[in-house]
C-alpha cells in the first residue's frame, strides 16, 4: 500500500468516524429529550460507544500526525553520517 492509498484511507476512516458520531450525538439527544423507559438504557450504551469512537478518533489523528519513513536505508543512511 502506498503511502497516499494509506492516506486516503485514513481521510475515508475519519469521515465515517465523524458521520457516527454526529449521528449518536442526534440519537443522545432524542433519548434525553424523551428521557423515559428503555431509552435510558440504550442512552448509557450509546455514550459509552461515543466515548469509544471519539477515543479511537483522537488516537488516529495523533497517529496521522507521527512522521511516516518509507525507506529504512535512507534513514540508517542519515543517522550513520
Amino acid at each position: 500500500m502506498t503511502i497516499a492509498e494509506r492516506d486516503e484511507q485514513l481521510r475515508r476512516e475519519r469521515a465515517e468516524a465523524v458521520l457516527r458520531i454526529q449521528r449518536l450525538q442526534l440519537q443522545i439527544d432524542r433519548f434525553n429529550r424523551k428521557a423515559f423507559g428503555r431509552s435510558s438504557e440504550k442512552l448509557g450504551q450509546m455514550r459509552l460507544e461515543l466515548d469509544d469512537l471519539e477515543t479511537d478518533f483522537a488516537a488516529s489523528v495523533l497517529d496521522t500526525e507521527l512522521p511516516i519513513v518509507a525507506d529504512t536505508d535512507k534513514v540508517r543512511g542519515f543517522a550513520g553520517s
